[in-house]
């Protein structure tokens, strides 16, 4: 609140941007809530909208510096060069830029955009669960790449699977479609996440809040039967959705 008070004082105006993770947004509530004010979604640019303004600004940088006017110089060396080693004017320009952009490209590739199975914004998420998505058992395993957990909520709390979904989409931001074979039994409940679960998504799961009662999410062995304690391994293939 501090920092967007700067932004416009002094009757000035602007726009103050704001990164939030899925762990901060009920800090996010709470700016809103104080300020009374409320703060606008953002989506992030595509990769081809970057290229688009990366070309633009590429194109005007070389329109600028044609109008300089030490270029007589490089207009006689570049005329030699050519010369001499029988190319056009285009290959030395190419290869002109691309001593320019060595280090950083100009164009960024396709595997920085955004995934077709893109997270929902935190207003989305305020909703339900899509009931597709919710399965009210599990069977005898959980798939490949899941892990079964066992957490201490259950019939004789009132809790449904949707309150199950809803929590751990919303608390720990992970996306529904990763949330699976939820099982409620009388005193707890059972549900499969992915593998290689980071340790401060576990320790958020953890504190998380059921139908006025912890979680107290453990991770569930083969043999059936609470792990007392989790060691959780990072892995690259535990998604996580974010926030714009």
């Amino acid at each position: 609140v501090h920092r967007i008070g700067r932004t416009g004082r002094a009757g000035r105006t602007g726009d103050a941007i704001l990164f939030v993770n899925p762990r901060e947004r009920h800090l996010l509530r709470d700016i809103e809530r104080t300020t009374k004010k409320k703060i606008e979604n953002m989506e992030l640019p595509s990769v081809k909208q970057i290229n688009e303004q990366r070309v633009q600004a590429f194109q005007k940088t070389v329109t600028e510096s044609m109008t300089h006017k030490d270029t007589a110089f490089f207009k006689e060396m570049l005329q030699g060069l050519q010369e001499e080693n029988n190319v056009s004017m285009e290959d030395i320009a190419a290869s002109l830029a691309v001593m320019l952009h060595k280090n950083t490209p100009l164009l960024l590739s396709e595997k920085f955009n955004t995934p077709k199975k893109s997270f929902e914004s935190s207003e989305k998420r305020q909703g339900s669960p899509n009931p597709k998505r919710v399965r009210a058992s599990a069977s005898g395993t959980p798939n490949k790449g899941m892990l079964r957990y066992r957490m201490e909520v259950g019939k004789s709390n009132g809790v449904k699977p949707g309150n199950i979904v809803g929590a751990i989409a919303n608390e720990a931001g992970i996306e529904s479609e990763f949330i699976q074979q939820v099982s409620i039994h009388d005193s707890y409940s059972t549900v499969d996440l992915p593998e290689g679960m980071p340790k401060n998504v576990f320790r958020d799961l953890l504190k998380t809040w059921v139908c006025g009662k912890q979680l107290n999410i453990t991770l569930i062995n083969e043999a059936g039967s609470p792990n007392e304690i989790i060691k959780p391994k990072v892995k690259k293939s535990f998604k996580r959705k974010t926030t714009h």
